[in-house]
């Protein structure tokens, strides 16, 4: 193993800059773009308004932009590295690259695109497809050894990082000066100059560092090349936290086969997590496999094998979640990483690893095909929840010859909450348009920007949040000011309690002191007068009352509560109550009100 130092020094780091507007123009083009449109959009009435306006004109929305530019950086990356590796000119890379940016600009016009669709959308696919596809792109369709492909990603993974670190210094440094401008001459500085900063910093300067430092050439080294510090990271930190990961999981295995129970909670998440990590891990090690520690090479030998349960984990995790709950995009992305892992498994055990590049490149293969088309995440997640939601309204018959009735009984909880999740999931995600039908047939309307929540009220239910556990109660006073009736009383005490559990308060009234007692747990407010008359309200009582009124009648009637005992006389006007409803008892977690005490005449 070749062992080397990786910090370049400033000279060659201002050469390898001048540099790379030439080799990588439309990378480094994305890369610019990005910026101005992320500064545009904290700049109101500025010239890059303009430049945004100008662009708008032709249907996009600084979101599509920015999706544009971020997945045009790789792609036209990915196109001038194959370039390179095939010995072909730049132009042929810039004309590469041009070829991948128009059916890039057609999938982000023509595709829908919700609030969430950097994590829902097909985003999640063309990004981590793109990079991926740059790791292999010089090797593809090339006869090349595996030292030439880890020497090279190698040196890119290195010089990005490297350039992460010159952006953070930069944009703290220039951060620092414009704060000591500020302080010393007592210069206004805006805040959006500050964001113009880190924007530029970590947009434009960081990949521009990062392009520089990409190797080139791609030539067969005589061996691959580690630097001290990564073969140190590697076998001292990387593979012992594998591996410790690597027995929690099988401990986890062994627990199931003992409880005979099916994966709970985060299962699917966590495996593919650690196959991930294992597996960049496994790549990293490649140079270590006969010359490092016996746990390095041991590693690096029976990984895959090893990697049989956490896939088992995996796919039997992300079945139980599909059959629950359908398809996500989440979910369509785990299946398809647990046909990938059993797919590199078998093929590890095969070839005895050969064909390093082949990893990265099927992956990468496959994400760009769930991308898009009707085998793709979007069409089979959106097909997945409509059944589910259709089988649903049909239940309750809120669904009835393609239309949308209002709900005419009462639903269960839980199933509410599953319509609200279901209906918020399309909304969020751009795929709202599914539902138009149903609700303009009904003569409900439909605007894709009205929300889940809108959309689960306009079908007669009370909308629920997807992270709600239990059902909650909300009241509050209709009044905007309550009148009070003070008369005959001495003391009026403005009181609140908000998620205490218990508390205990005193006051002074004209008869003498009196204590005042919430207790969440069982509900109750209890007021304890001078000669410990004890007057208990029941709050279970009065949220029954609450729930069970009319929809639209007025709750303020019934928020006032008085009791009398022994000369001792309270009055309980509540402004607001809220807590939760679970298995049928009361639970309240947060009060306030009005609380009038005096003597009691009679």
């Amino acid at each position: 193993m070749a062992v080397s130092g990786w910090l370049p020094s400033l000279g060659r780091i201002l050469a390898e800059l001048r540099q790379t507007p030439l080799r990588f123009p439309l990378p480094l083009a994305c890369a610019l773009g990005f910026s101005l449109v992320s500064v545009a959009d904290h700049h109101y009435s500025a010239p890059w308004q303009y430049i945004l306006l100008a662009i708008f004109s032709w249907g996009l929305n600084d979101q599509e932009l920015l999706i544009f530019f971020f997945l045009g950086f790789f792609a036209t990356l990915a196109a001038s590295l194959f370039a390179e590796g095939k010995g072909l000119s730049r132009a042929w890379g810039i004309g590469l690259g041009l070829g991948a940016l128009a059916p890039l600009a057609l999938r982000v016009t023509t595709s829908p695109a919700g609030p969430n669709v950097w994590i829902e959308g097909y985003v999640l696919f063309l990004g981590p497809a793109l990079v991926l596809l740059a790791m292999s792109a010089p090797f593809v369709a090339r006869r090349s050894s595996l030292d030439a492909f880890w020497n090279f990603n190698r040196g890119a993974w290195l010089g990005a990082a490297f350039a992460f670190l010159v952006s953070l210094v930069v944009a703290i440094g220039l951060s620092l000066a414009l704060e000591a401008i500020k302080t010393l001459f007592g210069v206004r500085v805006p805040g959006r100059y500050y964001e113009d900063i880190w924007v530029f910093s970590l947009a434009l300067l960081w990949p521009w560092q990062a392009l520089a430092a990409m190797p080139q050439g791609h030539e067969e080294p005589a061996a691959p090349s580690c630097p001290r510090l990564l073969a140190f990271l590697i076998g001292t930190i990387l593979v012992p936290l594998a591996l410790v990961y690597l027995v929690i999981l099988y401990a986890y295995g062994a627990k199931i086969l003992i409880d005979w129970a099916l994966p709970q909670g985060h299962v699917a998440s966590l495996a593919a997590v650690y196959a991930t990590f294992g597996v960049a891990v496994h790549l990293a090690a490649y140079p270590l496999r006969k010359t490092g520690n016996l746990m390095v090479r041991q590693f690096y030998r029976w990984f895959y094998p090893a990697l049989a349960l956490p896939v088992v984990l995996l796919a039997l995790a992300t079945w139980i979640r599909i059959e629950a709950y359908g398809f996500t995009e989440q979910r369509y992305l785990l299946a398809v990483f647990a046909i990938w892992l059993a797919a590199m498994t078998l093929w590890y055990w095969r070839t005895a690893g050969k064909g390093l590049v082949l990893i990265p490149l099927s992956l990468a293969l496959l994400l760009g095909l769930g991308s898009f088309g009707p085998w793709g995440a979007f069409s089979i997640s959106t097909a997945s929840q409509l059944a589910r939601l259709e089988t649903l309204l049909t239940r309750h018959s809120i669904l009835l010859d393609g239309r949308i009735v209002r709900a005419a009984a009462d639903i269960d909880w839980e199933e509410q909450r599953t319509i609200s999740s279901i209906v918020d999931y399309l909304s969020s995600s751009g795929k709202g348009e599914a539902l138009r039908p149903w609700f303009e047939a009904g003569g409900l309307g439909f605007e894709q920007a009205a929300g889940g929540a809108a959309l689960v009220e306009r079908m007669g239910l009370t909308f629920i949040g997807r992270w709600q556990t239990e059902p909650i109660f909300s009241f509050q006073e209709g009044r905007e000011m309550p009148h009070l009736d003070v008369a005959g009383f001495d003391t009026l005490l403005d009181w609140s309690d908000w998620h205490s559990g218990r508390r205990s308060d005193a006051g002074q009234t004209a008869g003498g002191r009196f204590e005042v007692e919430l207790d969440q747990a069982m509900s109750s407010l209890t007021v304890t007068g001078p000669e410990n008359q004890r007057l208990v309200f029941d709050l279970n009582a009065l949220v029954d009352r609450l729930r069970a009124r009319d929809a639209d009648a007025d709750p303020s009637a019934l928020m006032t509560l008085e009791q009398a005992q022994a000369g001792f006389r309270v009055r309980l006007h509540i402004l607001e109550i809220m807590g939760q409803t679970p298995e049928d008892m009361t639970r309240v977690n947060s009060l306030r009100a009005f609380i009038l005490v005096g003597r009691d005449p009679g």
